[in-house]
């Protein structure tokens, strides 16, 4: 079922017990994000599935989770840039927080301290955004990097 309609939107993350991870892979055409259990034994056959409020379009664009196990981001080419929560104990996404609505967002990155978001266009010559993940106000906090 993890590879049932595949699209770009996938990414593995380490679990908070430090053994096992967590694979996680957006529905196309949906709102559902599912999150795998992978350990010793395999990949869980049932998905943890959390419903949340943008809606995919497609299959374009890149999903990930921070360093320290406590955000995703998920860019979705055509809808924008969307922050969540992620729990690394239980695999549950939640909180959405919508930082734009480039329509040509696509990829992702977050700081080594999980401190900072970088959001990027499929365009080359579009900026790089800076979004500050410790501020009140994240998608307020965002801004264009000069390049």
């Amino acid at each position: 079922q993890l590879m049932n309609g595949l699209c770009e939107e996938m990414t593995v993350t380490g679990h908070a017990n430090g053994v096992d991870y967590w694979a996680i892979r957006p529905q196309q055409n949906s709102n559902r994000i599912n999150v795998y259990l992978v350990t010793a034994a395999g990949v869980s056959a049932t998905p943890i599935t959390s419903t949340v409020g943008a809606n995919s379009n497609g299959s374009y664009g890149s999903i990930k989770v921070s360093p320290d196990g406590r955000w995703l981001c998920r860019n979705i080419y055509g809808n924008g840039s969307f922050l969540y929560r992620f729990d690394a104990c239980n695999g549950i996404i939640s909180d959405e927080i919508r930082l734009n609505n480039e329509s040509n967002a696509y990829s992702c990155e977050f700081s080594p301290n999980s401190r900072v978001l970088y959001t990027s266009s499929v365009l080359a010559n579009d900026p790089v955004r800076q979004y500050d993940l410790t501020a009140a106000n994240i998608p307020g906090s965002g801004y264009n990097i000069p390049g």
